[in-house]
């Protein structure tokens, strides 16, 4: 529900910050073909940037589906259409309806999409969504067994608990036993507490051509542009490596083999491109 709470400047600037993150992070200037986003949430004007930019045709999957509010879509689709000249991309005027070339289905997991085998694609992207799967490394192969030669995942990643305890330590989280855990948060979409060296380990056994960038830093404000950790601010580190060894001893048995260094990341940048 991300756009419910933008004005609509707010929400086009949000817009095209995404679109421009996801352009940087796959090193091209374009994306081409066919794109699956997944968890668009409340509006399609990714989607639609991409349409107008070389992809062909976008199926966009949401697990749960947001409520939208038409009339205020519209006016953001139509605000996106004035500073980008999208009318090729509508069937009548700018609206959510009127879309071309966008196969939305709401109430579509990642697990079942992928793993249905459906058609070929050439770029699967993601923002804030793999940490809601319960699988979401087998979700990750099955992506990749669906990606033509040359195709690229984009997965951002937030490693953080989404306001679970709010004003408590950030890792808080992460004190609570599996048991008790999965019993907080089973069938509600909370995070499934993958932290990086998980996916780290993955990509590297498959052997996927895949880089991971740092976002994030636990109880650090503000974003980072996808870094590695080397080339993260000096301050920023030492100050997420202190909120870890503040909470370290309280940790649960699943995290306490981790290195500091692991659990400061908060957040992460997936990209890995299917060899041609």
């Amino acid at each position: 529900m991300r756009h419910a709470k933008l004005n609509i400047d707010e929400s086009v600037a949000y817009i095209e910050s995404v679109w421009r993150d996801y352009l940087a992070w796959s090193g091209r200037p374009a994306l081409s073909g066919r794109l699956v986003e997944i968890g668009p949430g409340d509006n399609f004007g990714v989607a639609l940037l991409f349409l107008a930019n070389g992809v062909s045709n976008v199926v966009a999957i949401d697990k749960f589906a947001p409520e939208r509010d038409p009339t205020r879509q519209a006016a953001v689709y139509q605000a996106l259409n004035s500073r980008h000249n999208l009318y090729q991309l509508f069937d009548g005027a700018p609206s959510e309806d009127a879309i071309k070339n966008l196969v939305y289905l709401p109430g579509m997991s990642a697990e079942r999409y992928f793993g249905n085998a459906p058609p070929p694609f050439d770029a699967v992207i993601s923002r804030a969504v793999l940490e809601h799967l319960d699988d979401p490394l087998a979700a990750l192969d099955a992506m990749w067994a669906g990606l033509r030669p040359g195709g690229l995942l984009l997965h951002r990643i937030d490693l953080r608990d989404h306001g679970m305890f709010a004003g408590a330590h950030p890792l808080s989280f992460l004190t609570l036993s599996g048991w008790l855990y999965r019993a907080m948060t089973k069938e509600i979409g909370l995070p499934n507490r993958l932290l990086l060296p998980p996916y780290r380990a993955f990509v590297k056994a498959r052997g996927w051509p895949a880089r991971i960038g740092i976002t994030r830093l636990a109880g650090v404000a503000g974003d980072f542009p996808a870094l590695a950790w080397e080339q993260l601010p000096d301050d920023a580190r030492r100050q997420s490596l202190a909120v870890v060894k503040e909470i370290r001893p309280r940790l649960a048995a699943p995290f306490r083999g981790m290195a500091d260094q692991d659990l400061a990341i908060a957040g992460i940048v997936l990209v890995a491109e299917k060899p041609s």
